[in-house]
């Protein structure tokens, strides 16, 4: 099965996350997106119980993943995003697997 990995544990994160299905793919100039979209898909508390944000790459291009995860809370799926660095092989196996499910694994 494919896998994102994820270098902290994301407050984004909706339950049941860790086994979510691709929707769409999207690539982006990382400077077109909202502040409010780029602090809450990056925000995360480190190991002393402080707020964080995961620093993305200035001036390019990035992937927007929508995802929905296979666990139904209150009887609905959740859906929720990650933004990515851009590469033409990520783009490639990103897009080449809309609709497949992901193992999402926080990695330290």
């Amino acid at each position: 099965m494919n896998q994102i990995n994820f270098s902290h544990y994301y407050e984004k994160f909706p339950p049941g996350f860790a086994l979510s299905q691709l929707v769409n793919v999207r690539v982006v100039d990382v400077n077109e997106l909202s502040r409010s979209f780029v602090d809450f898909d990056t925000m995360y508390i480190d190991e002393y119980g402080n707020k964080q944000y995961f620093k993305l790459p200035d001036d390019r291009m990035v992937i927007v993943l929508l995802l929905v995860t296979a666990y139904e809370a209150a009887g609905k799926r959740a859906l929720w995003s990650t933004i990515r660095r851009y590469s033409l092989n990520k783009l490639d196996h990103y897009a080449r697997n809309v609709g497949g499910w992901f193992n999402c694994v926080v990695v330290k």
